[in-house]
């Protein structure tokens, strides 16, 4: 998953300016670390895991990201 740091995830509390600490392992921790299994987007229900995230089709899209999809497309197939 990428951007998968301790910064990012739902357990890491900033603490100062350098790092933070891990509320679920109750450990101090760098925001830039990898993060571990335990990670969760903040925003992702508690069902909801990172890898079994699926890509969004270009059909539900909004339509003019759907052109520029359709477009880039088309310069792949030609160069």
């Amino acid at each position: 998953m990428q951007g998968s740091h301790c910064r990012f995830c739902q357990h890491y509390c900033p603490v100062g300016r350098r790092g933070g600490e891990c509320q679920r392992l109750d450990v101090p921790v760098k925001g830039q670390w990898s993060a571990c299994s335990l990670m969760m987007p903040s925003f992702a229900p508690s069902w909801e895991m990172p890898e079994n995230v699926i890509p969004m089709p270009v059909h539900a899209l909004p339509f003019e990201y759907e052109i520029a999809v359709r477009e880039r497309e088309q310069d792949l197939v030609v160069a």
